[in-house]
């Protein structure tokens, strides 16, 4: 990221949030100083305040040690989590200082290692101990035709209440670009992490889970072409396995879960195998997918457990376990009809089967999903374009176990849309409008099930400018949509209708440039939301109906500076009214100062 700071404030109705960012590198008469800053700040105003810090700065200085590729340095990191509602894990906080050494022989190699102390705090505890760190980065490594990329992290820290973290990180890409076209990239990843931290356990009881997390994944993904440049064809493949265990380092009284290891593995394939043909006026493109994930958990006692306690934890991490497998052929067509139309289609059915081996876990299930769309777009001038289009989907979800099939659904959406853009010297519009019904039928609504109900919806959104000369132009937001939910009879296709909403967004502004680097915009904003329920009792609004209107002037401020630094400030002040009687009144601020360094 280039040299720069940025600090900014933002302000919606009765949240504050303060930014601070700053990266930044200096050199020094006998060496380099490098910061990164990060500060988020949040207030909430409200009959309890509550605010929030976190903070994040790093620093290193470092010299040349004779030798160029060798360099001295010592690096400073602090880490400030602080919130003052009593949310569990409401203050933590970091610092650590450390030496050590650079070495960058190559251009494409860097290498370091540092050793030094950490002091921590938790929830009111503080360690201290000593880190150790290495990194390796090798890039555009040449291995014959491949290219290719490795990284390596290592750390450590000892504290001296008996709790240690570590970090262990190493990945591994190459990459080909054949002649012809052609590409092959493969990459590995191995991830192991140790955490221990304190815990909230019991009402004034503290106690320190260890967390070990291992974490392995392959990918690969290779395009070859077939038949010259017209058929190509592509597989990718992806595998990941993960164990995760955690236990504490001593047990809490009436606790049974401190008395324990719990252990998590997961495993996941994801595998994929497609053709594309490109042909001048004719791009298809078409495949079939597979995945599947496994997830097993498992209780080993570590300290004294009594028998039921530990029956009841093993079978409640029985009953995490899961299975899934997702099949999904897909299809996609983009055909130039002629000059002027183009036409695009696409197709997708995918088949999901989630099983658990857990009598008491009831959400085994099959999915079948079908979707498709077809759009066709037309220029019917340089200045003017628009298009249409249709798509529908349906997916079908059915539970295994009796006690969960009252839920057993279809959902089907169907839309129609268009889109129309006119661009000329003078004037910009890009109006789209959408229809949109939302059908979700229960299948056993008729002996008792979940009762079924319906979404439609009718939208339009816009967005335009007007170029009014002398540097002068206005810009417009337009949002508009009406929407319905109903109880929904899908045998006779009958529904009667219980709520009946309308939204409306819109503001306009008019922009001036009194001069080259400064921009000013001024206009208003309008909100409105109505809500009418056509059944009495299904809204809890008085009368059964709601209207909320919100509007106000609105402001924007863009200045440049000489030498790269640059203001920005959005701001609006809104009446809020709810039924016609005004709520309250509330300023809007969103502000950035960017400077370079």
């Amino acid at each position: 990221m280039p040299h720069t700071i940025r600090i900014g404030t933002e302000k919606i109705a009765n949240t504050y949030i303060f930014t601070g960012f700053a990266n930044a590198e200096i050199t020094l008469p006998f060496g380099l100083l490098s910061l990164k800053q990060n500060y988020r700040g949040t207030a909430i105003r409200s009959a309890n305040a509550a605010f929030r810090d976190d903070e994040r700065l790093t620093a290193e200085y470092s010299a040349p040690f004779r030798d160029t590729s060798f360099r001295f340095a010592v690096r400073g990191f602090w880490l400030l989590s602080k919130d003052s509602r009593d949310i569990g894990l409401s203050s933590l906080s970091q610092a650590t200082g450390s030496l050590g050494a650079k070495w960058h022989p190559a251009r494409n190699i860097t290498a370091d290692i540092f050793a030094g102390i950490e002091k921590t705090e938790q929830l009111g505890r503080a360690a201290t101990g000593g880190i150790f760190e290495v990194n390796a980065d090798f890039r555009q490594a040449e291995l014959g035709e491949f290219t290719g990329n490795f990284q390596f992290h290592s750390a450590y820290t000892n504290l001296d209440d008996g709790r240690a973290n570590s970090d262990l990180d190493f990945s591994a890409a190459a990459e080909r670009i054949s002649d012809n076209g052609g590409t092959a990239h493969f990459s590995a990843r191995y991830r192991r992490l140790g955490r221990n931290y304190f815990l909230p356990v019991a009402a004034g009881a503290l106690g320190v889970e260890s967390r070990d997390e291992t974490r392995t994944e392959i990918t690969g993904d290779i395009l070859q072409p077939t038949i010259g440049d017209v058929l190509f064809a592509e597989a990718q493949i992806q595998l990941s396995g993960a164990t995760i265990d955690r236990s504490f380092f001593s047990p809490v009284a009436g606790m049974p879960l401190t008395a324990v290891k719990r252990g998590v593995s997961e495993f996941s394939l994801n595998a994929s195998a497609a053709i594309r043909l490109v042909l001048p006026a004719l791009q298809i493109y078409s495949g079939a997918a597979f995945a599947i994930r496994d997830e097993a958990n498992a209780v080993i006692p570590v300290f004294d457990i009594s028998a039921a306690d530990e029956t009841s934890l093993k079978q409640s991490e029985f009953q995490r376990d899961n299975s899934s497998v997702r099949t999904r052929l897909f299809g996609q067509a983009k055909w130039k009809v002629s000059q002027y139309d183009e036409l695009r289609f696409a197709a997708a059915a995918a088949i999901f089967r989630y099983d658990t081996p857990s009598e008491l876990n009831y959400d085994d299930r099959d999915e079948l999903l079908l979707n498709f769309s077809l759009e066709l777009n037309r220029r019917f001038a340089n200045t003017l374009t628009a298009g249409a289009g249709i798509s529908a989907q349906t997916l079908h979800t059915v539970f295994i176990n009796s006690k969960r099939s009252a839920l057993n659904n279809q959902n089907q959406i169907l839309k129609f849309f268009t889109k129309t853009e006119l661009i000329t010297q003078i004037f910009e519009t890009r109006p789209q409008f959408e229809l949109l019904a939302n059908y979700t039928v229960y299948d056993f609504e008729s002996v008792g099930g979940s009762r079924s109900f319906s979404f439609r919806q009718m939208s339009l959104r816009d967005s335009a400018i007007a170029y009014l000369g002398n540097d002068i132009h206005a810009e417009a937001r337009i949002f508009a949509r009406y929407f319905l939910t109903g109880q929904l009879d899908w045998a006779n296709f009958s529904e009667t209708p219980l709520n009946v909403n309308y939204e409306q967004f819109a503001k306009i502004l008019i922009f001036t440039r009194p001069s080259p680097n400064i921009s000013l915009g001024l206009g208003m904003r309008y909100y409105a939301l109505s809500q009418q329920a056509t059944v009495v009792g299904t809204f809890s609004a008085p009368y059964g109906s709601a209207v909320q209107q919100f509007y106000g002037p609105e402001t924007i401020i863009d200045i440049s500076f000489k030498g790269g630094s640059r203001l920005s400030l959005n701001g609006w002040y809104e009446w809020q009214f709810v039924n016609k009687v005004l709520l309250r009144n509330l300023p809007n601020l969103f502000f950035v100062l960017r400077a370079p360094l």
